[in-house]
């Protein structure tokens, strides 16, 4: 008997078979890995405009016994005991300290002062991001001069 060499048309329609099945796939894991790397993305990045803010105010409110809250329309002004004031300015969607801007794409914010157990605190709401959708938000309570 002759050996034959190669393949055969059915090997061939085989291998054809599992190749376009093995691209299909790749195709799909494709289409939604990059929208969702994006959406990574875009939340990282609200992520760490909460966390310009928080640590600036973080620092302020250890080193203040008291608080005001102004609101002006929908503005409003946070000012601290140890002279640090905010400004939350809902048109431009950002909030100042002093005149300096620490963070915009802002959605939402609200601010209360209450005591509790003789301890000031500051309850701060904020919500970053455009739409519904695409939003990053976190409510914290800020213990005025925490360490007393």
């Amino acid at each position: 008997m002759k050996k034959e060499r190669g393949i055969t048309l059915v090997s061939l329609v085989m291998y054809v078979v599992v190749l376009t099945v093995v691209i299909e796939l790749v195709m799909l894991f494709n289409g939604d890995f990059y929208p969702k790397i994006a959406s990574l993305n875009e939340e990282n990045i609200l992520a760490e405009n909460f966390n310009k803010f928080n640590l600036s105010f973080l620092k302020d409110v250890k080193e203040s016994a008291t608080a005001s809250i102004v609101q002006k329309n929908s503005d409003i002004v946070i000012a601290l005991s140890n002279g640090a004031h905010y400004y939350y300015v809902e048109q431009d969607g950002a909030i100042y300290r002093e005149k300096i801007k620490i963070v915009d794409n802002i959605n939402s914010f609200s601010v209360n002062y209450y005591s509790l157990s003789n301890k000031n605190i500051l309850r701060v709401g904020i919500i970053f991001g455009e739409n519904e959708n695409k939003q990053f938000g976190r409510t914290i309570n800020y213990i005025l001069n925490y360490w007393m």
